[in-house]
């Protein structure tokens, strides 16, 4: 099985994070894996679960960005932040692309970040198990 021909789709749902290996060749499902979802602290912990899990079983490389493709099922969308340089044009495509994607945004930024700013994301988007003491310059 040659790894160019693998595609892995991914679900990043509310409760549970869902990965699919197909092999475009043979065209089959070569592998289903779940793990638990951690979208209210870092997704990617249960991204990596289930890519760990695959790779364990079919043995194959880290995969390429373009083998990956990705939605989110969570209900009411992940919560993501866009940043861009320029309100009407880097900004406003952040937004719609996250808008596009299923996502909830949550915030937008343009040009700089004041530290204010920076604090009172971070804050309001952890959740409270996370522990959060912001810095004081």
């Amino acid at each position: 099985m040659e790894e160019d021909n693998l595609r892995f789709f991914i679900d990043l749902g509310s409760t549970f994070t869902k990965l699919v290996v197909v092999d475009l060749d043979r065209e089959e499902i070569i592998k289903r894996c779940q793990a638990p979802s951690t979208v209210e602290r870092d997704i990617t912990v249960g991204l990596k679960q289930v890519l760990a899990e695959a790779q364990k079983e079919i043995g194959f490389k880290y995969p390429a960005k373009e083998f990956l493709l990705a939605c989110s099922s969570a209900a009411g969308g992940l919560r993501m932040i866009t940043v861009g340089l320029v309100p009407s044009l880097s900004c406003e495509a952040g937004v719609r692309a996250a808008l596009g994607a299923g996502a909830k945004v949550v915030g937008t930024f343009s040009y700089e970040l004041s530290y204010f700013d920076l604090v009172e994301k971070l804050c309001s988007t952890w959740t409270s198990s996370i522990p959060f003491t912001p810095w004081v310059f």
